[in-house]
């Protein structure tokens, strides 16, 4: 979690039992601004490794990074990743081999680029590889978010969906060790948008990959769908079978409310008129987490500050007591 105030950030850690009881807390701070917004990753011998950024502010003025903490909550390691303070990359997903070597992907100027570093088990680099870039339809074109990553003895399977700002289909990229890629595969059309969830090893020795269809109508409107989607894989990334899940689109809409702009860099509104209850406000990244909550909406203009946020897609709800609900998606530029 992460601690705000008007002029800094601290990261916030926690530990529960089973029963839901605090074990231990702390805080962590490597600059003004520290952001545990990354992944984590519990480790073979049940280390905590962690991952955000940190920086004075602004997209290009922080660097990532990775922290290694044993049961009880103590730092073990700290590494800032990459070496640069200025860069924008971002730590997308964490994975660790049966040697006990992890294996970070990044994004890397906007997403147009990931990379793979390889660390060991501490966090420590062995390997940084060069970036490499996805093209569809000949276009080189960003991969706003890695949906999931698993590692075996002889590969490495990433599960992404392509830029933001076009449709196009879902996509599972095989690497080999030495992280060059081995073949690269679309699943579903490329009239949708494609938030992802997880890819998974199956029983076997298939693939399981499950996430968000987006359908965008081209307008304006709350007319976009939404529904869930799994996707079964033999080993070598054949379709062996796909479910549709029934989404939220069956759901009463709540007129009269129009949120803007979209693309949006500092500041989002939210202009409400005519409801009968007040509305709450969620807003998740696409990894699905909770970035924003606002507890109430009342008639008129609200001003959400989304300076903090990292470039990509977002997804709203905005719903009340009885169920009513309106969806969409806006971009943080």
């Amino acid at each position: 979690n992460n601690l705000f105030s008007p002029t800094s950030a601290n990261y916030l850690v926690q530990k529960y039992n089973s029963l839901h009881n605090l074990v231990w807390s702390d805080t962590f701070s490597f600059a003004p601004f520290t952001y545990g917004d990354g992944p984590m990753l519990k480790t073979h011998d049940n280390k905590l490794m962690l991952s955000g950024v940190a920086g004075g502010g602004g997209i290009y003025n922080k660097f990532s990074f990775l922290l290694m903490l044993d049961t009880l909550g103590k730092k073990i390691n700290y590494v800032r990743f990459p070496y640069a303070f200025d860069s924008s990359e971002q730590v997308d997903y964490i994975a660790q081999f049966k040697n006990g070597n992890i294996l970070v992907e990044t994004g890397v100027d906007g997403n147009l680029y990931h990379n793979f570093t390889l660390t060991d088990s501490l966090g420590d680099t062995l390997k940084r590889c060069a970036p490499y870039a996805v093209y569809y339809g000949g276009i080189h074109v960003e991969m706003n978010v890695i949906g999931g990553m698993i590692v075996d003895a002889d590969s490495v399977f990433v599960i992404t969906d392509l830029s933001h700002d076009l449709t196009g289909p879902l996509s599972l990229i095989k690497f080999d060790t030495g992280f060059h890629q081995i073949w690269f595969k679309e699943y579903e059309d490329s009239l949708n948008f494609y938030s992802l969830a997880s890819i998974l090893r199956t029983s076997d020795n298939g693939l399981l990959l499950s996430g968000t269809r987006i359908y965008d109508d081209g307008s304006n409107t709350n007319t976009d769908y939404y529904d869930m989607l799994a996707i079964k894989l033999d080993g070598n990334g054949n379709l062996n079978k796909k479910e549709n899940f029934n989404g939220i689109s069956s759901l009463q809409q709540v007129n009269n409310i129009t949120v803007y702009p979209n693309p949006a860099s500092e500041n989002l509104y939210v202009k409400v008129s005519q409801i009968n209850s007040p509305l709450k406000l969620d807003i998740f990244d696409s990894r699905g987490a909770l970035v924003i909550f606002l507890p109430e909406l009342s008639p008129g203009t609200t001003n959400i500050d989304i300076s903090t946020l990292n470039k990509g897609l977002y997804m709203y709800i905005l719903h009340n007591e009885t169920g009513e609900i309106n969806t969409g998606k806006f971009v943080k530029e």
